[in-house]
């Protein structure tokens, strides 16, 4: 996605049963949960479970590009939604996968592989 500075949406996501998560490929997001704002800047990762109140906003002087992912949470019988999570892939050191001879490496944080193990 690409947003204009001084744009964005009080309202971006109309589907209340949606998951999401954004990547923030150039300039700097500006994104509200709950009331509290956080600065997304290149690099910067949000995961955004149903029901969350969020708002995102560029109010720098480039273009905000993203990659925004969204798709109807599959809820399971007695778990809770999952937290947000709001990181930077800066804040993540690589783990070099095995059997690669240290070409290719990824990033997990230990708040996402509780998301993904539970």
């Amino acid at each position: 996605m690409e947003v204009s500075p001084v744009c964005g949406s009080s309202q971006p996501e109309a589907d209340e049963g949606a998951e999401g998560v954004q990547f923030i490929v150039e300039a700097t997001a500006t994104l509200t949960v709950d009331g509290q704002e956080h600065l997304l800047e290149e690099g910067g990762f949000a995961y955004l479970p149903p029901t969350t109140a969020w708002t995102l906003h560029n109010r720098s002087k480039d273009i905000l590009r993203f990659h925004w992912i969204c798709k109807t949470y599959d809820a399971v019988s007695g778990l809770a939604y999952p937290d947000v999570v709001i990181t930077n892939e800066k804040n993540v050191a690589p783990t070099v996968m095995p059997e690669t001879d240290c070409k290719w490496a990824t990033r997990i944080s230990s708040t996402t592989a509780a998301i993904v193990t539970s």
